[in-house]
């Protein structure tokens, strides 16, 4: 049973909000292991919904949406309530005038907060062999509540550096970035069976900071539409077509740093820039609205069944995130087996370097002007070939789910022996 609460726009593209690399893992990884033989129909998957949901399955996957009303009434409240906090508030909504009042009313009846240290209710009608949640947070930390509570088995899957954050243990009552209790993250990495890596770093991280000894299993992809949607871009290039960059990510200052794609920006002003920025910190956006120079265009919202194309349309990806609180990236495979010439500030987990996909620039903003012109001007070229070859052997979809399988039944075998 996975457990992606936040996963409707990766499983439903038209649901139009975005999506991330989280739940577009969740979901690739639970199609994956369905589409394997002795797994067919024995994977079921929950996430929560804001609208009815008619499908029973999708995929050869178990649908479980949560749906309640109320409580995205109550996440609209609280997420103005939070902009007020954080001093990002850009005015009253006029639906704020009747949520407030509405959940006031309709308080006894209204289902309890989630906590970290009990079941989660919203679970309990369920009876899985195995809880895979992903991520450390509160609501992670109760799944895994729910799997001891029923003599499951309790599966955390790592999803950034950001999850191992070594202040949990020190300042166990500060929230991070998110809003998540360091305890409640603690409580989800030790209260799991087993938890998943996604780097070597992130496995010694959790040996090393928590004491836990758990697995390395790679990040899957389903490789061959972007392989396909990349030579067929190809095909039809036009020798005249002006070089585009690439850049995803959110609003923030501290995690995907879009400021710091308008500076490198700044020095490449014959080369065009296209960013798809997920809204996150209203500052921020008007920010980089303001500032960004004419060489820059900027995409709000692309739904996940359209990124194949727009990627296509790219030549080069930019990647300006924070080791600190990046896990690995998926958006690099994806970008790399599209046959973009991948340029970051950092190399996770040493991917560059192995797949031979880009160039790692070493946090210089410089450095990265300066290979974007190049990948531009055909100074520096990367073999799409040679690189979709790598990733063919290192993260294909189908080789991780019967990995993740072999992982899943060993710890049950482990845990009856004891």
């Amino acid at each position: 049973m996975f457990v992606c609460w936040q996963a409707l726009p990766a499983i439903y593209p038209s649901a139009g909000s975005s999506v991330g690399g989280l739940e577009t893992s969740a979901w690739l990884l639970a199609k994956s292991l369905a589409n394997l033989k002795d797994y067919s129909d024995q994977v079921a998957f929950v996430f929560r919904s804001n609208r009815v949901i008619k499908d029973r399955s999708l995929d050869n996957v178990e649908l479980v949406p949560d749906y309640d009303p109320r409580e995205w009434i109550r996440r609209d409240v609280s997420g103005a309530i939070s902009s007020i906090r954080k001093k990002q508030f850009t005015g009253l909504s006029l639906s704020l005038s009747w949520q407030v009042p509405y959940l006031a009313l309709t308080w006894p009846w209204r289902r309890r907060a989630v906590t970290a240290d009990k079941p989660d209710a919203r679970l309990s009608r369920l009876h899985p062999d195995f809880w895979i949640a992903f991520g450390s947070s509160f609501e992670s930390a109760a799944v895994m509540t729910t799997a001891a509570a029923s003599e499951s088995v309790g599966i955390l899957m790592i999803q950034s550096n950001a999850d191992l954050d070594q202040r949990y243990l020190t300042h166990p009552d500060d929230r991070n970035a998110y809003g998540e209790m360091g305890a409640d993250c603690v409580r989800a990495l030790r209260k799991a069976n087993l938890v998943i890596c996604q780097t070597q770093l992130q496995h010694e991280l959790l040996r090393s900071r928590f004491e836990i000894e758990g697995v390395v299993l790679p990040n899957a992809i389903e490789l061959e539409p972007w392989i396909e949607a990349g030579k067929q871009a190809k095909k039809s290039l036009r020798p005249s077509k002006t070089k585009q960059v690439l850049w995803i990510g959110r609003y923030d200052r501290f995690h995907k740093r879009p400021m710091l794609c308008l500076e490198i920006a700044r020095e490449c002003p014959t080369i065009e820039f296209k960013m798809i920025i997920n809204r996150s910190d209203p500052s921020v956006q008007d920010e980089i609205q303001r500032n960004k120079p004419a060489n820059v265009s900027i995409v709000d919202y692309v739904p996940f069944d359209q990124m194949m194309q727009t990627m296509s349309e790219a030549d080069i990806f930019l990647s300006t995130g924070d080791s600190q609180f990046e896990g690995f990236p998926n958006v690099l495979l994806q970008a790399a087996a599209t046959g973009l010439a991948i340029v970051s500030l950092e190399d996770f987990d040493g991917f560059l370097v192995k797949s031979k996909a880009g160039t790692d620039c070493c946090g210089d903003i410089y450095a990265a002007a300066s290979t974007i012109r190049e990948y531009a001007t055909g100074a520096r070229v990367v073999d799409s070939d040679a690189v979709r070859g790598y990733l063919v052997s290192t993260y294909s979809h189908t080789a991780i789910a019967r990995s993740f399988r072999t992982l899943l039944e060993s710890t049950q075998r482990s845990l009856k022996q004891r």
